[in-house]
C-alpha cells in the first residue's frame, strides 16, 4: 500500500513545480510586455524626432532654393559679414527701413531657438571643426562621431544619450552641400553634393519615460492579479487533491487493516482448530502407544505379531512428529531462551545442513559485521531457517542457473513496518533475507504459505505442508515476524525479523 505521507509530498512537488512554471510564465510575459512598452516608446520618441528633424530640414530647403530672407537690421539679426561679397546684402525699403539678408543656415539656427524655448526640443546645424562656418555651431563628441559615421556611408544615426543628467532621443543625418549653400561656402572649397556636416534633433525622453512608468505600473499590477488567480487555482486544486488523497488511502488503509484482520482471525482460527486436534490426537496417540505396549508383553513370542506392532510403533513416532510440528506452529511449545548471535544461528545452519544445497546452486552469503544478539532457542531457530532455505532450494529445482543469497542486516522499524505490524513495539530487529531465483509464487498462493499442510507440490512429491508453517511458529514464539515477497519468473525474498535484545555493536569479525 502507498504511503499517504509520499502520495503528499508528491502533491506538494507538483504544486511547487507548477506554482514555478506559472511564476516563470507570468515573470517572461510581463518582462516581455515591459520591453513592448519601452520599444514603442522609443519608437515614439524616434517618430518625434525625425518628424521634428523633417521640418527643420523642410524650412532649410525653402530658404536654402530662394538663397535666404531679408529681414529687419537689428541687434538680433545684424549684418553677416560672410555675406559682405554680396551687393544686395544690405537694402533699404522705399519708406527707409534698412534690411539685411539671412542666409537660410541663420533662419533654422533662429527658428530652432525659439521652438527650443516653446516645446524644449533641441535642434541644431553642425560642421567639421575644421571647416566650421560659425562658432555656435561647434560639434560635441557625439555629433562628430555621427558625421564619421555619414563619411562611411550611414545615412543617419538615433540614439538615447544624457543631455545635462537627463535622458534624450538624438537624431541625426547628413548635410549635403546644394546650389545655394555656396552662396556662403563657395569660399571654402565646397562642390555640390559634399557632405559639409550634419543636421540633428535631441528630443527629451523623460515624458516618454514617465509614461513607460505609469503603464507598466498598471499592467504589472495586472499581471501581478492574473499571477494570484493563478496561484489560487491551484492551491484551491491541490488542497482538494491533497483531500480527496486522504480520504482515498484512509479507505484503502481501512480496506488493508480489515484484511489484515481477516487473515490474522484466519490464522488464529487455524491455529486453534490445529491445536485442539493436535492434543487430542496425541493423546490418541499416547493410548495407542500404550495399548501396543500392553499387547506385545502379553502377546511374546509371535515374530509375525511383534513386527506388526514395530510398524504400529514407527507410523506412531512419525505422527507424533507431525504433532509435535503442529504444536510448534500453534507457539504452543515449550522453549528454553537464551542470547544468540543471528550470524551464528545462520552459519551454525549452514554448517550442520550444507548437504542440502545441491552442488549447481549458486549460494551467495553476505553476513553485517555488527553483532545482532537476540533471545531464542538455537535448535527451534535452525529448525525455521532450514525450513525456508529447504524452500528455496525445491524453488530453484528447474532453474537454468540457480542461485541463492543469504544476507543478515540491522533493520529499524519505520512507519510502514510499525502500521503492518501494530503488534509489535521494539523498533531494532535482527533482519535476515533468503532470496532465491526460482519461478515465484502467485498472488493467490502468496497469502496462503503460512497455512499447514498447504502445497504447491504435486501429489507424487513428498510433502507434509508444514515447512513454512512451522517457520511462522517459530518466529512468531520468538516475538518476531515473518514475511514474503514474490514475483513471478523473478524469485522469493523470504524476509525474518527478530527482535534485538542488546543495542548492536560494530565487530570487525561476522
Amino acid at each position: 500500500m502507498r504511503d499517504l505521507n509520499s502520495e503528499i509530498r508528491r502533491l506538494v512537488s507538483w504544486f511547487a513545480m507548477a506554482a514555478l512554471l506559472w511564476s516563470g510564465l507570468i515573470a517572461g510575459i510581463a518582462y516581455w510586455n515591459f520591453l513592448h512598452i519601452h520599444e514603442q516608446s522609443l519608437a515614439l520618441a524616434s517618430t518625434e524626432a525625425i518628424a521634428h528633424f523633417n521640418k527643420d530640414r523642410a524650412i532649410r530647403l525653402w530658404g536654402t532654393s530662394h538663397g535666404g530672407i531679408y529681414v529687419p537690421t537689428s541687434e538680433a539679426t545684424p549684418p553677416n559679414p560672410r555675406l559682405s561679397h554680396i551687393p544686395e546684402r544690405d537694402i533699404t525699403t522705399p519708406s527707409g527701413k534698412p534690411l539685411t539678408l539671412m542666409n537660410p543656415a541663420s533662419m533654422i539656427r533662429q527658428m530652432m531657438n525659439e521652438y527650443e524655448k516653446l516645446y524644449g526640443v533641441k535642434g541644431k546645424i553642425t560642421a567639421f571643426p575644421d571647416k566650421l562656418f560659425y562658432q555656435g555651431n561647434m560639434p560635441d563628441a557625439w555629433e562628430i562621431a555621427s558625421m564619421q559615421s555619414f563619411q562611411k556611408g550611414a545615412n543617419e544615426v538615433k540614439e538615447i544619450v544624457e543631455i545635462n543628467g537627463l535622458p534624450h532621443m538624438r537624431y541625426m543625418r547628413p548635410m549635403f552641400v546644394e546650389q545655394g549653400c555656396l552662396k556662403c561656402h563657395g569660399a571654402q572649397d565646397y562642390k555640390i553634393g559634399d557632405l559639409i556636416g550634419g543636421v540633428g534633433v535631441a528630443v527629451s525622453m523623460q515624458p516618454y519615460l514617465d509614461s513607460d512608468q505609469q503603464e507598466m505600473k498598471v499592467h504589472g499590477f495586472s499581471f501581478f492579479l492574473i499571477w494570484l488567480v493563478g496561484l489560487g487555482v491551484m492551491a484551491f486544486t491541490f488542497f482538494r487533491a491533497k483531500h480527496h488523497a486522504r480520504e482515498l488511502f484512509a479507505a484503502q488503509e481501512h480496506y488493508y487493516l480489515e484484511q489484515k484482520l481477516q487473515h490474522s482471525k484466519k490464522m488464529e482460527t487455524i491455529r486453534t482448530l490445529v491445536g485442539g486436534i493436535a492434543h487430542t490426537f496425541n493423546n490418541k496417540l499416547a493410548a495407542i502407544a500404550g495399548n501396543t505396549f500392553l499387547i506385545r508383553n502379553e502377546l511374546s513370542g509371535s515374530p509375525e505379531l511383534s513386527k506388526r506392532l514395530n510398524n504400529i510403533d514407527g507410523l506412531n513416532l512419525e505422527s507424533s512428529e507431525l504433532i509435535r510440528k503442529l504444536l510448534t506452529f500453534t507457539e504452543n511449545e515449550q522453549t528454553q531462551i537464551s542470547k544468540l548471535s543471528i550470524n551464528s544461528c545462520i552459519q551454525g545452519m549452514l554448517k550442520e545442513n550444507s548437504s542440502i544445497i545441491p552442488e549447481d546452486i549458486t549460494l551467495h552469503v553476505d553476513l553485517t559485521k555488527e553483532v545482532l544478539t537476540i533471545e531464542g532457542e538455537s535448535s527451534r531457530l535452525n529448525v525455521a531457517l532450514l525450513k525456508v532455505l529447504e524452500n528455496a532450494c525445491e524453488a530453484v529445482a528447474v532453474t537454468l542457473h540457480p542461485m541463492i543469497q543469504i544476507k543478515s542486516g540491522l533493520f529499524e522499524a519505520d512507519h510502514e513496518f510499525k502500521e503492518r505490524h501494530t503488534h509489535l513495539e521494539e523498533m531494532l530487529f535482527a533482519h535476515l533475507e533468503i532470496k532465491d531465483n526460482g519461478a515465484g509464487i502467485t498472488e493467490l498462493n502468496l497469502d496462503r504459505v503460512f497455512e499447514p499442510f498447504f502445497t504447491t507440490k504435486g501429489i507424487d512429491q513428498s510433502s507434509d505442508g508444514l515447512g513454512l508453517s512451522l517457520a511462522y511458529g517459530i518466529i512468531r514464539s520468538h516475538h518476531g515476524v515473518i514475511e514474503i515477497t514474490s514475483s513471478i519468473n523473478f524469485g522469493t525474498s523470504v524476509h525474518i525479523y527478530l527482535p534485538l535484545s542488546e543495542t548492536p555493536e560494530l565487530n570487525s569479525k561476522a
